[in-house]
């Protein structure tokens, strides 16, 4: 607890120094009404931007009010600026401001603007305003910001200020995660914003608009949502709408060999059937869209209705984890190929229809050679070779049901992974082959019910069904004598050719009833959740050259079994641009011990949430602790090999674990200079490590399933600086640090891991230009250490 302390306070002086430096930057305070003339009606929604005279630069924008009034704080030299006033109902009024010596300065503005004759039609094409900003809306051009050169409607979002592209082609506008794409303000396909930006030629749209709180109810994942709802619209231009269009691509590169690659993308998005159809073959590495790009489909479908919450672990075990980490990519690895399919129908406004299919192949082959230590034991010099070969499928059949007052959702989700991994490695003279092949089949079935009883009240009533087999099959050949320390199969013959089979059922059921209450003094949820899960599990090892058992290699079948009740309140407060969130739920666990009992524990759950938002300054506080329950695996009694060098073995006690989670997040845009800068740092303790060994008689390493203490803070913060012409400078300074518990011949060490990470993102996206340049270094440092050595 002193490392979660530690952060914390450092932490908080950051935000104390974050919010002191804002409020030293508000050195000019604009106010003013803005009414029509003759009849002085206050104007509202009417876009107040702050220019440097004479120029174009954006330093500062806004909208007013119901009653015409607005409010705008910018850093300012002495000079002259201009202050532009756009409706499109009025003509567009420019008032210009003299800002002198003094170091605070209050301007208040008195405007009065006259009504247009134009058609409406003839204003918005006239106008072309690279943004236009509304009381929780920002439109942007995209016409502004594209290059020829530009493929992607992705390549043009990453350059507008306040936009950021994450790694799973999900996007953040001014730190806020976009939560769902639409197009010309209909959901097409929600299955992740990736299959748009990155699909959709730029010359397509005509803009996108980000609404920071979206009021559709039909666009919300639910009716009872009272917190803001970021969506992101893209407008596509009129030809468009009713077409099939699309782009065929071919792509040729070279390393060390020459490959050629493929790129065929469709849209339909006509009125009662949409379509989506894409197909890539990439040797590059470098896919358009990856299978790690679909959202919400399987294990995803499930978290999505009902949050589940993720731990670091999971995060690690991501895909592409590894390549940002380390910062590189081999292009001539890979060989990837990808077909997917989406069509929608709608039966009518209420009542619709999706399927997703998407299919992957990958082939991926990997070399190395790596020097290796154990204590007590030699150095060995290993030369390893990997061949990854996968054919993976995700798809998604679902029934939407959607009313003002009702909404019901019910999909069922397929998804198959077929692997085969192949590993080779020399040492001297000894040889090691392990043929690893795995089937997994999983099936998630999601049902969700929504209704407002009146407009203070309502109901929820969600489940879900999960059933995931799996079945494994790892042959492992060696010629290593030492290795008959483990290996000895049921005759007593030393095994150098083992067999090793693997079958899992998982079954996991989910459901929970809440009702919502909203009230002048807040929002109250109140309800229950009942979690159930249930693992059978079975290991048959054997000697292949005389078909002998190996005792230690074999687990019977077994079931394994917990339960969770959970009832819950849970409570929220919005003031103005500050949100308040209490969250408190009594959890109830029924789980298996190691020795096949049932016992019990109960703990209470907390979590607060602490929001402020407003035009370029967000920020955003978390802190949750809960009873965490453990993965049946743990409870496996019997040995396994998991490479060929790693033996999992079993526990000796499993029991439900508390963990702590602290986040913390900061976005602030400086538009008068052009920086934005967004800080993020996580920091959690959680007890789900297993125990690491290794015994001087024998060469293997020795996992026991275990659930030793692991604590991890991370930090990342990027820096980004528009200049002229187009040229623009991120740097992003991220720290890792991983501290984790281990036991060694009854000593308790701590392993200790920094990284220290500094990226710098130089581009070019200068206007008319048919070339652009993109540079990113990245210098890393890793520190390894441990109290024991």
């Amino acid at each position: 607890m002193e490392l979660i302390k530690k952060c914390l306070i450092d932490r908080l002086f950051l935000f104390i120094l974050f919010i002191s430096a804002f409020s030293i930057n508000a050195q000019v305070i604009i106010t003013g009404n803005v009414v029509a003339i003759g009849d002085q009606t206050p104007i509202a929604t009417v876009s107040v931007v702050l220019y440097k005279y004479g120029t174009n630069k954006i330093i500062n924008y806004t909208t007013t009010d119901d009653r015409g009034n607005f409010r705008l704080e910018a850093s300012l030299i002495k000079g002259i600026y201009s202050v532009k006033f756009r409706h499109l109902s009025f003509q567009t009024k420019e008032q210009s401001i003299v800002v002198s010596q003094e170091s605070t300065k209050n301007i208040v503005l008195s405007i009065a603007l006259v009504s247009k004759t134009q058609a409406l039609e003839e204003v918005v094409l006239k106008a072309s305003l690279p943004i236009i900003v509304k009381k929780d809306t920002i439109i942007y051009n995209i016409k502004h910001w594209t290059k020829e050169n530009d493929q992607t409607l992705e390549d043009v979002i990453g350059k507008i200020d306040g936009f950021k592209i994450l790694e799973s082609g999900e996007i953040e506008v001014q730190g806020h995660q976009i939560r769902k794409v639409i197009v010309d303000g209909k959901e097409i396909f929600d299955v992740g914003a990736s299959v748009f930006t990155k699909s959709l030629d730029p010359s397509k749209v005509k803009s996108i608009e980000v609404r920071f709180d979206e009021k559709k109810s039909k666009l919300k994942e639910s009716l009872l949502d009272t917190e803001k709802y970021v969506i992101l619209d893209i407008k596509l231009k009129d030809d468009f709408k009713q077409s099939v269009f699309g782009k065929i691509r071919q792509t040729t590169g070279y390393q060390n060999r020459l490959n050629f690659g493929g790129y065929t993308n469709l849209f339909s998005l006509k009125n009662k059937s949409k379509f989506h159809l894409f197909a890539e073959l990439d040797d590059f590495g470098k896919q358009t869209i990856s299978l790690k790009n679909i959202k919400h489909i399987g294990e995803e479908a499930l978290q999505k209705i009902f949050e589940l919450p993720a731990d670091f672990k999971s995060l690690t075990e991501k895909e592409n984890y590894q390549e940002e980490l380390y910062g590189f990519n081999n292009y001539n690895e890979n060989e990837k190929r990808i077909v997917g399919f989406t069509s929608k129908y709608e039966f009518n406004e209420k009542l619709n229809l999706f399927f997703g299919s998407y299919n992957s192949i990958d082939n991926i082959g990997k070399s190395r050679i790596y020097e290796q230590t154990i204590i007590n034991n030699p150095t060995n010099i290993f030369t390893e070779s990997n061949n990854l070969k996968e054919i993976a499928s995700k798809n998604k059949l679902e029934l939407k049901y959607d009313t003002k007052k009702t909404k019901i959702v019910l999909n069922t989700n397929l998804v198959y992974n077929n692997s085969n991994f192949g590993q080779e490695n020399l040492v001297s003279n000894e040889f090691y082959h392990l043929n690893s092949d795995q089937l997994n089949l999983k099936n998630y079935n999601n049902f969700k019910f929504e209704t407002k009883i009146n407009e203070k009240i309502g109901l929820e009533v969600k489940s879900s069904y999960a059933i995931v087999n799996g079945i494994s099959n790892t042959v492992f050949n060696h010629n290593n004598s030492f290795y008959l320390f483990e290996l000895i199969d049921s005759n007593g013959d030393a095994v150098f050719n083992l067999e090793q089979n693997e079958r899992t059922e998982k079954r996991n059921f989910i459901s929970s009833v809440m009702f919502q209450i909203e009230s002048k003094i807040g929002v109250f949820n109140v309800g229950n959740v009942y979690h159930n899960r249930k693992l059978t599990y079975e290991l048959n090892s054997k000697n292949l050259l005389t078909n002998s058992v190996l005792q230690n290699f074999t687990v019977p079948s077994n079931t394994y079994k917990i339960s969770n009740y959970k009832p819950f309140l849970n409570y929220r407060l919005s003031i103005g641009d500050i949100s308040i969130s209490n969250s408190f739920e009594y959890s109830i666990l029924d789980y298996q011990t190691i020795e096949s009992s049932t016992k019990k524990k109960q703990r209470l759950n907390y979590g607060l949430a602490l929001k402020y938002s407003n035009h370029g300054f967000n920020t955003s506080l978390k802190y949750n602790n809960r009873l965490s329950s453990f993965p049946l695996d743990k409870l496996i009694v019997g040995n396994s090999l998991v490479n060929f060098q790693t033996i999992k073995t079993p526990a000796t006690s499993i029991t439900p674990q508390e963990e702590d989670v602290f986040e913390f997040s900061v976005f602030k845009d400086f538009k008068e200079s052009k920086i934005n800068i967004v800080f993020a740092t996580l920091i959690g303790i959680s007890n789900t490590l297993d125990l690491y060994s290794n015994n001087i008689n024998s060469p293997f390493i020795y996992v026991q399933n275990n659930q030793l203490e692991s604590k991890y803070v991370a930090i990342s913060t990027a820096i980004t600086k528009r200049f002229k012409k187009g040229i623009s400078v991120t740097l992003e300074p991220e720290f890792l640090t991983n501290k984790s518990q281990n036991i060694q011949s009854n000593t308790t060490f701590y392993a200790v891991t920094d990284r220290y990470f500094l990226g710098v993102k130089i581009k070019n996206d200068k206007k008319n230009r048919r070339y652009n340049y993109y540079l990113h270094p990245k210098y890393s440092y890793f520190d390894f250490s441990n109290t024991l050595t």
